[in-house]
Protein backbone atom coordinates (compact mmCIF):
# COMPACT_ATOMS: atom_id res chain seq x y z
CA UNK A 1 0.00 0.00 0.00
CA UNK A 2 2.72 2.47 1.01
CA UNK A 3 4.71 1.87 -2.70
CA UNK A 4 1.69 2.80 -3.74
CA UNK A 5 0.98 6.15 -2.14
CA UNK A 6 5.15 6.93 -2.40
CA UNK A 7 4.68 9.14 -5.30
CA UNK A 8 1.62 10.60 -3.63
CA UNK A 9 3.50 12.05 -1.08
CA UNK A 10 6.55 13.06 -2.90
CA UNK A 11 3.76 14.87 -5.82
CA UNK A 12 2.14 16.38 -2.45
CA UNK A 13 5.31 17.58 -0.48
CA UNK A 14 6.43 19.21 -4.22
CA UNK A 15 2.85 21.16 -3.87
CA UNK A 16 3.45 22.03 -0.38
CA UNK A 17 6.86 23.33 -1.08
CA UNK A 18 5.69 25.59 -3.84
CA UNK A 19 2.32 26.86 -1.77
CA UNK A 20 5.13 28.02 1.05
CA UNK A 21 7.65 29.65 -1.67
CA UNK A 22 4.70 32.01 -2.72
CA UNK A 23 3.75 32.54 0.96
CA UNK A 24 6.76 33.65 1.83
CA UNK A 25 8.13 35.38 -0.93
CA UNK A 26 7.77 38.69 0.33
CA UNK A 27 9.90 37.38 3.43
CA UNK A 28 12.90 35.84 1.56
CA UNK A 29 13.12 39.00 -0.80
CA UNK A 30 13.54 41.00 2.21
CA UNK A 31 15.51 38.55 3.43
CA UNK A 32 17.74 38.42 0.02
CA UNK A 33 17.88 42.58 0.03
CA UNK A 34 18.95 42.51 3.61
CA UNK A 35 21.57 40.21 3.09
CA UNK A 36 23.03 41.87 -0.25
CA UNK A 37 23.27 44.96 2.13
CA UNK A 38 25.13 43.13 4.69
CA UNK A 39 27.38 41.15 2.19
CA UNK A 40 28.36 44.96 0.63
CA UNK A 41 29.58 46.23 4.28
CA UNK A 42 31.29 43.17 5.77
CA UNK A 43 35.14 42.24 5.25
CA UNK A 44 36.31 40.10 3.37
CA UNK A 45 36.88 37.65 5.99
CA UNK A 46 33.29 37.69 7.29
CA UNK A 47 32.21 36.79 3.80
CA UNK A 48 32.30 32.78 4.42
CA UNK A 49 30.26 32.64 7.34
CA UNK A 50 27.37 35.28 6.35
CA UNK A 51 27.52 32.32 2.90
CA UNK A 52 27.03 29.71 5.82
CA UNK A 53 24.40 31.73 7.84
CA UNK A 54 22.38 32.16 4.24
CA UNK A 55 22.91 28.62 3.36
CA UNK A 56 21.43 27.26 7.25
CA UNK A 57 18.28 29.52 6.74
CA UNK A 58 17.65 27.92 2.93
CA UNK A 59 17.98 24.70 4.83
CA UNK A 60 15.99 25.47 7.75
CA UNK A 61 13.13 26.52 5.30
CA UNK A 62 13.67 23.65 3.31
CA UNK A 63 12.49 21.53 6.29
CA UNK A 64 8.63 21.34 5.13
CA UNK A 65 8.87 18.12 3.17
CA UNK A 66 10.10 16.22 5.92
CA UNK A 67 7.66 17.41 8.34
CA UNK A 68 4.69 16.32 5.99
CA UNK A 69 5.81 12.88 4.81
CA UNK A 70 6.79 12.62 9.03
CA UNK A 71 2.99 13.23 9.80
CA UNK A 72 1.96 11.06 7.08
CA UNK A 73 3.56 8.08 8.61
CA UNK A 74 1.99 9.03 11.96
CA UNK A 75 -1.21 9.15 10.05
CA UNK A 76 -0.62 5.55 8.85
CA UNK A 77 0.55 4.27 12.14
CA UNK A 78 -2.55 5.45 14.22
CA UNK A 79 -4.51 3.67 11.02
CA UNK A 80 -3.18 0.60 11.46
CA UNK A 81 -2.96 0.76 15.41
CA UNK A 82 -6.99 1.57 15.06
CA UNK A 83 -7.46 -1.17 12.26
CA UNK A 84 -6.34 -3.76 14.64
CA UNK A 85 -8.13 -3.17 17.77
Amino acid sequence: MLEFIGPSIEKRIEIITQENEKKLQKQYSEFDAILSNIKSHIPDHLRDDVSKLETMYIQRTDEIGPTYRIGFEDAIKLFTFFYKV
